[in-house]
């Protein structure tokens, strides 16, 4: 075989490595990546679902909010909670200032108090813009809804929140390293922290 030959032949192979390399290969990564969102919205759901369905109320971020996530948890969660079997179901999109989360206050107590009063028919509230720091006479021993939150902002006082507020709260992990996983969140705790305040 010619030189020329081989060079043809080296080339041919160096332009199908490189094909792979741009397509396949980052396909494939593409194929297996995991939609975290949606697991988190799975685990919520199901656990949701435990106490039973019915209204239910959804409090995202606006979609043009920096951080996607919410926006894409938002949507996964209506997804699955509607067949779960809850309705009807309300997204409603909350305004939030990133400034409070320094405060430790996503979401100023007036507002979201608002909020629950606006949808007093919701028998499940699911918030993705966090809570702010209630206190037992924010929310009357009757007719309230279950309270579940899922939020990517810090809320250092969620455990100090008095018993019976949250059914739980679900929040990032802010540890590089995990120290001891959550069992009851499986594969999830090494991404979030469960917090049930009883």
């Amino acid at each position: 075989m010619s030189r020329n030959a081989w060079a043809v032949v080296v080339l041919v192979a160096c332009l199908g490595a490189s094909w792979w390399l741009l397509t396949g290969r980052d396909g494939t990564a593409r194929r297996h990546r995991r939609d975290l969102a949606d697991e988190l919205a799975a685990w919520v759901v199901r656990e949701t679902v435990a106490g039973g369905t019915g209204a239910l109320l959804i409090l995202a971020p606006p979609a043009e909010a920096g951080d996607p996530f919410p926006g894409h948890l938002g949507d996964r969660l209506q997804a699955r909670a509607r067949a779960a079997g809850f309705s009807p179901i309300t997204l409603q999109h909350v305004p939030c200032d990133p400034a409070l989360e320094s405060t430790g206050e996503p979401i100023t107590r007036d507002t979201f108090l608002g909020l629950l009063r606006d949808h007093a028919d919701a028998e499940v509230v699911i918030s993705l813009v966090g809570v702010p720091r209630l206190v037992a006479a924010d929310r009357p021993a009757a007719g309230r809804p279950r309270l579940i939150v899922a939020s990517t902002v810090l809320m250092p006082y969620l455990k100090e929140l008095p018993a019976g507020l949250l059914d739980f709260a679900i929040e990032f992990r802010r540890d590089q390293v995990p120290g001891t996983l959550d069992p009851a969140l499986g594969e999830l705790g090494n991404y979030f922290i469960l917090t049930r305040p009883r």
